[in-house]
């Protein structure tokens, strides 16, 4: 093997100073060792990967379950925000923990990897019966080999069964950035400033009092993980034979002493310090998106002055990227085994100038070598978008990872705006979950509005008499009371289920993380965050739009059929009356066709669904305003649910993804497709929306195609769209799969805003993904 020689500037010649994946084979007279690459980098990725390939474990962790329910036991005179952040402090000191095998990136969020946990305090007593095991199957999501079984300890089931549920909190991004420059001690010392402050002023409300001191109990607890994960890398080194694994676990133990308790000082450091973060908010809350945010942006101080210091060079990064890669397909929240940990790369800055830099390539390369699905890849576009990072990410599109999905700053930035997101603020935005837009630090209440199914909205106004419907436009008038009915009724339950989370579950570790929560001294539940913007997710909004068309069209322009014989088919699923849907489905002109007439009218709805929750001008629990976005991992999913609508969708069929076009509705090429969707008034979509591309699977990807997946980003985004994601399948590889699953657990689909394992999906869930529009280049 060819020698390489790299400057070691520490000072010192301890084994806790070799950095990871290279040996020690002389020391020179100025104490700069040579570092010889050894196999194990390569070696160590490829094993390591092994352990998020294959089907997912089936087991359910009951460790978080048995120790808050000893916590809340010892803690029933205690105000409930102190029991929680006790209850925070207990699992981190009682949860067991590992550090695997050739890991560098260390902390799981259960004893082992890819394994969930039950909480007890979120479940659903009342529909359990006490003393039976517990099945969780998600039918129409996922495969039936995705599947739980357990007991609850009797123990947990006699506390929790007779106790009030809360609730999670997610769908946000934490300020990462202030732990890398504080850490922990840093932010316990800013809490106990604002104590002697409002000491000082006479201001310290025993409800503020309670929040800080639950506050600095996580900062203790979160600082005691990471040196629990010290203790133990000390323990494991002491009894390690290989020299170069007892290095790595030396300096694994130093940076988890440190970090995060105090600034990361390196690019190792600040990987660890993130990761015991975000693995900390994931056991904080068992929920969904929680999301990295603008990686590239916190990252890259601490990898450009390692590098600019010869204190690391590419490949040391490249495998610490890879090993924190791994670490996120690790994680796993209940049923799901892709949980939307949506990263961030791209964009710019306050002044509009391109920030991407060498972590933004390293996130690219490194997604595209690990082939699991999570981190969930995205990238911010702009103008001035370097032409080779755009070519970059075509080519990881091409490669059919799914990702990244495209964000276009020139629409996703004004959206914000309009909600009341500050121009300092809204700039530094990223996608939480699957395309819900947020800031880091300041903004919470991404899709946790509910959902506003739209389809279901016509049907009911539908149900009217059909008398009572004297010409197109009572029937849209008659579509939108109901609609505006429900989004009240959405409202009134999520101003119910938030009150209950703020009531049973606050979450003062999350608190931590957003900066407005400490200035305050305010939960994250309670309206602690700066901006408290709640989502709700537009469902089946072009099916509605395409099925009003349709009446419009052939009922009261061309009476090719009344109404009356409409709702009869409708009614009877189309069967009897395959005329009618075959001239609702073939004859009247759909949406994703570039056709202005039809456009125009999917815009008016879209409009009239924001009139609408503008006019009910509620707030939400927390404070903030309601906003609409398509959004929503399964939203697509609500067909299931959803009768037979006039545009010639059956009973039970999916909706189409986010606000495109429905399967096979677009004839005329992507092109003619996104001019489409670019018409659509996108900075009414806060809540964040896609666009759903699927491409042919070449296998190669080369300059020609590469530029015209570059080219067809570009022009989409510079018409006006906001987002867009790619499918670059091979359905002859798809249907392989469906009946060979086992060999084929490597195939990554793009499903709604977020890659999965073909392999793994449910039957019904594959087939609707190999019947959607293929477009060609």
């Amino acid at each position: 093997m060819k020698r390489r020689k790299f400057l070691f500037v520490t000072g010192t010649t301890t084994a806790a100073t070799i950095l990871p994946g290279f040996r020690m084979v002389n020391l020179k007279e100025n104490n700069s060792p040579d570092l010889e690459p050894i196999a194990t980098g390569t070696e160590r990725i490829e094993n390591l990967t092994k352990r998020i390939s294959g089907l997912p474990p089936r087991e359910m962790s009951l460790d978080y379950a048995r120790i808050i329910t000893r916590s809340f036991q010892n803690t029933e005179d205690l105000p409930v925000i102190l029991r929680r952040a006790k209850a925070f402090q207990d699992i981190t000191e009682q949860l067991p923990i590992d550090i695997d095998h050739g890991e560098l990136i260390v902390g799981n969020i259960t004893s082992k990897p890819r394994v969930p946990y039950f909480a007890p305090e979120i479940w659903n007593w009342s529909q359990h019966t006490p003393g039976e095991p517990v099945h969780i199957h998600r039918k129409f999501h996922y495969s039936e080999d995705i599947e739980f079984r357990f007991n609850i300890p009797a123990e947990v089931e006699a506390y929790w069964h007779d106790k009030p549920s809360g609730g999670t909190v997610g769908h946000f991004i934490a300020d990462y950035e202030k732990v890398l420059k504080y850490g922990f001690s840093g932010i316990s010392r800013e809490i106990d400033q604002h104590i002697s402050d409002l000491k000082k002023n006479g201001n310290l409300s025993k409800d503020t009092l309670d929040f800080y001191q639950a506050a600095k109990i996580t900062c203790k607890a979160a600082i005691r993980f990471a040196k629990r994960h010290a203790e133990l890398a000390r323990q494991q080194a002491n009894l390690e034979q290989d020299p170069l694994r007892k290095a790595e676990l030396f300096r694994i133990a130093e940076i988890c002493q440190r970090c995060p308790a105090e600034p990361a000082q390196s690019f190792y450091e600040a990987l660890q310090s993130f990761w015991f973060t975000h693995a900390l908010l994931h056991i904080n809350s068992n929920e969904w998106s929680i999301s990295p945010g603008r990686f590239d942006q916190y990252i890259h101080p601490y990898y450009q002055k390692d590098i600019s210091n010869n204190l690391i060079n590419r490949d040391q990064a490249e495998e610490l990227m890879a090993c924190l890669w791994i670490k996120f397909n690790e994680v796993r929240v209940n049923m799901d085994v892709v949980n939307y940990q949506n990263l961030m790369i791209g964009g710019t800055d306050e002044k509009g100038n391109d920030v991407s830099n060498e972590v933004s390539w390293l996130c690219i390369q490194t997604t595209h070598r690990i082939k699991g699905v999570q981190p969930s890849l995205s990238m911010r576009w702009h103008p001035g978008t370097p032409g080779e990072l755009l070519a970059a990410a075509s080519g990881l599109i091409l490669a059919g990872t799914g990702r990244p999905a495209m964000f276009n700053d020139l629409v996703c930035i004004p959206a914000l705006e309009a909600t009341g997101v500050s121009p300092r603020d809204s700039w530094n935005y990223a996608i939480v979950g699957c395309e819900e837009l947020a800031t880091p630090g300041n903004f919470f209440g991404a899709a946790r509005g509910g959902a506003l199914n739209n389809p279901i909205c016509l049907l009911k106004a539908l149900d009217n008499d059909e008398n009572s419907f004297p010409d197109f436009d009572a029937v849209l008038n008659a579509y939108r009371n109901e609609m505006k009915d429900y989004l009240s009724k959405q409202l009134d339950w999520s101003h119910e289920a938030h009150r209950k989370i703020a009531e049973h579950t606050p979450s003062p570790y999350a608190s931590l993380l957003f900066d407005d929560c400490i200035k305050q001294g305010l939960d994250l539940t309670g309206g602690g965050a700066r901006y408290n913007v709640m989502s709700l997710s537009e469902q089946g909004v072009v099916t509605a739009a395409d099925s009003l068309y349709v009446i419009k069209q052939a009922v009261f322009e061309d009476r090719v059929f009344t109404l009356r014989e409409l709702k009869q088919a409708l009614a009877n699923d189309f069967k009897g009356y395959e005329n009618i849907q075959a001239y609702c489905r073939n004859r009247v002109p759909k949406f994703g066709n570039d056709l202005e007439e039809v456009d125009h009218f999917v815009r008016i709805i879209v409009d009239m669904n924001d009139s609408a929750i503008k006019e009910l001008n509620r707030n939400n629990y927390m404070g903030g305003p309601y906003v609409l976005g398509s959004g929503q991992a399964w939203a697509w999913m609500a067909g299931l649910n959803t009768g037979a609508t006039p545009d010639g969708r059956n009973d039970r069929q999916s909706f189409s993804v986010s606000i495109g076009p429905s399967n096979g509705a677009d004839q005329e090429g992507p092109t003619a497709m996104l001019n489409s969707v670019a018409k659509i008034k996108w900075v009414n979509q806060p809540g964040g929306a896609l666009t759903h591309v699927r491409l042919p699977y070449s296998g190669v990807a080369g300059p020609f195609l590469t530029s015209n997946v570059s080219a067809l980003i570009s022009t989409f985004f510079q018409k006006g769209g906001m987002g867009v994601h790619f499918s670059v399948v091979n359905a002859d590889i798809l249907k392989a799969a469906m009946e060979d699953p086992l060999n084929h657990l490597d195939i990554i689909v793009r499903v709604g805003g977020f890659s999965a394992p073909f392999a793994l999906l449910d039957t019904y869930m594959q087939q609707e993904i190999i019947e959607r529009t293929e477009h060609q280049y």
